[in-house]
C-alpha cells in the first residue's frame, strides 16, 4: 500500500477542520508558495482528479483539492475570464496523493483580485481539467 500524503500551500494558516479532518488532530501545515510541506493525512488516489474549491463563492480565501495517481509534473493555475493567468498556485513535481492548496484571492503581484468568476486548471502529464469559482466581495 502506498503512503498517505497531503500538501497545503498557503500564505495563511489553514485549520484541518476546514478540510473535514478534525479527527486527525490539530495539525496544520503552513508554507509559502515557494516551499512545500507534506503530512500523512489523506490516502493515495487511484485516478487523478480536480475537486471543487471550498467555499464557493468565496471571500477572500478558498481551498482547491486535487489528487494525482502517480508521480508527475503538476501545474495548478488561476485564470480570469479573459484567459489571462492571475496566479500560479503550484508548479513542480509531486508524488501520488491527495492535495489541498489555499488561494488567498490575490494575483501574482500580491494584489487582491476583483469580484467575478475565475478558472482554475490542473495539468499533469496525463490530465488537464478546468473548473470555475466565484469571488464575491
Amino acid at each position: 500500500m502506498k503512503g498517505f500524503a497531503l500538501l497545503i500551500i498557503a500564505i495563511t494558516l489553514l485549520p484541518m477542520s476546514l478540510l473535514g479532518l478534525s479527527g486527525f488532530g490539530d495539525s496544520i501545515i503552513n508554507s509559502t508558495l515557494e516551499e512545500t510541506a507534506s503530512k500523512e493525512l489523506l490516502p493515495d488516489v487511484d485516478a487523478t482528479f480536480l475537486g471543487k474549491n471550498f467555499p464557493n463563492p468565496f471571500n477572500p480565501n478558498t481551498v482547491i483539492t486535487y489528487g494525482i495517481s502517480e508521480e508527475s509534473s503538476v501545474s495548478l493555475l488561476v485564470f480570469n475570464m479573459k484567459g489571462q493567468k492571475v496566479r500560479t498556485l503550484f508548479d513542480g513535481t509531486q508524488v501520488a496523493g491527495s492535495y489541498a492548496i489555499e488561494w488567498d484571492g490575490k494575483d501574482s503581484q500580491g494584489r487582491e483580485v476583483a469580484s467575478g468568476i475565475y478558472l482554475y486548471r490542473l495539468t499533469t502529464r496525463n490530465f488537464n481539467k478546468i473548473k470555475k469559482m466565484l469571488m464575491i466581495k
